[in-house]
């Protein structure tokens, strides 16, 4: 019996792998960095297809991050401040960025918000402006 359900789970994995579905087949590998994009940004992707550059500085109150987005490309897209929706699980610092998802980044140790104003830059040369609610740093 014990075999059987050994040999069970090794073929589930290997389905798992061979067929790419689950979280095997996550793969979020960063593309050569552009000469645009700063040296501290990250590569941030929830999957393989598709991903961002990411770089958040401390701004200039304690847990308010000054971020920028740029595209694979290098293109500057996104510029604003962001807190912490709540107390991040590790020591106060930067963010353990991971990925973007709408207009949250979600990082190792917690989830960061638009603060104030920030800025979408178009290919075409346009800029958008929006105001999100200031937030306290929840430190």
């Amino acid at each position: 019996m014990g075999k059987l359900v050994v040999l069970l789970v090794v073929a589930g994995l290997v389905a798992a792998f061979w067929y790419g579905g689950g979280w095997l087949s996550h793969d979020a590998r960063a593309p050569e960095r552009p000469a645009a994009v700063p040296a501290d940004a990250v590569w941030a992707s929830a999957d393989s297809a598709a991903g961002e550059w990411i770089e958040c500085r401390p701004g200039m109150r304690a847990g308010i991050f000054a971020c920028e987005i740029y595209d694979e490309t290098g293109f500057r897209t996104h510029e604003g401040n962001y807190a912490f929706l709540r107390a991040p699980n590790a020591a106060p610092g930067a963010p353990a960025i991971r990925y973007r998802e709408g207009d949250v980044i979600r990082a190792a140790n917690g989830d960061l918000a638009p603060s104030g104003s920030h800025i979408e830059f178009s290919r075409d040369g346009r800029e958008t402006r929006a105001s999100f609610p200031v937030r306290s740093a929840p430190l």
